[in-house]
Parts: C-alpha cells; sequence; structure tokens
C-alpha cells in the first residue's frame, strides 16, 4: 500500500464517523425546529449543504486535503532528488523503489476517490458540498 493508500484509508474512516456525527446532529436540528411549517426551510437556509455543512465534516475535507497536498509536495521533492542524482550517476537507467509513482490532486483525492462501491455514501454526501472549504494555510492559497 503506497502512501496515498494510506492516507485514503485514514480520510475514510474520519470522514465516515464525521459524516455519522453530523447527520445525527442534523437530525436533532430537524427534530427541535419550532414551527413545522418553516422547518426545513429556515435549517437550509443556516445550513444550506445540510449534514455536510457541520464543521466536523469540513475540518475533516480541509484535513485531508491540506495533507495529499504536503504528500505531493514531498513526492515531487523526492523526484527532483532522484532525478539530480541520476543526472550525476553513471549507472543510466535504474529504477526508483517508490511505490507513489503518481500524484493525487487533491480535489480529486478529497472527492473523486470516493466514488466506488465501498464508499458510494460518503461520495454523494459530499457532493452535497458545493463549495472548496480550503482558503488559506500558511498566507498561501491552496
Amino acid at each position: 500500500m503506497n502512501k496515498y493508500d494510506e492516507l485514503f484509508k485514514a480520510y475514510v474512516a474520519e470522514l465516515r464517523e464525521a459524516k455519522d456525527n453530523a447527520e445525527v446532529w442534523w437530525d436533532q436540528l430537524v427534530v427541535n425546529e419550532p414551527h413545522e411549517s418553516v422547518n426545513l426551510l429556515s435549517i437550509k437556509e443556516r445550513w444550506p449543504f445540510g449534514a455536510a455543512s457541520h464543521p466536523w465534516v469540513i475540518a475533516v475535507y480541509r484535513k485531508y486535503y491540506l495533507l495529499c497536498d504536503e504528500l505531493n509536495k514531498e513526492f515531487e521533492r523526492n523526484i527532483a532528488e532522484i532525478d539530480e542524482k541520476r543526472a550525476d550517476d553513471v549507472e543510466w537507467g535504474e529504477d526508483g523503489d517508490s511505490d507513489d509513482d503518481t500524484i493525487d490532486l487533491p480535489r480529486a483525492f478529497v472527492i473523486d476517490r470516493l466514488n466506488s462501491d465501498d464508499n458510494m455514501d460518503l461520495y454523494d454526501f459530499i457532493l452535497s458540498m458545493v463549495f472548496v472549504p480550503i482558503g488559506l494555510k500558511d498566507d498561501e492559497y491552496v
């Protein structure tokens, strides 16, 4: 299992827990909302993306988006180091021993990779979040 697969496994576990907790929270909002006739409308005005609006969900999404971005930067540094070494090496043609031979785009990592039979509930859930809650990290846009 490569580093992206390990990171994705941790992401799925945390997202599933956040989803379950957010859905319980959402159900409680619906039950506790006064004036039944405007119930769902008033809730949707405050939380337009439903349970996926909860800060727990957004925090997990953002955490793994940024971790994937960091893993990509690490991968790119390793490739640069390997290329530098190969340029100085007499024995051209030797392959590296890395299992991480591709870069996952962070957006694809946190959304598209969920599109599987095992994670379809998470995929459908995260698609209800229609914005990318990333913003700034260390004063840089990511």
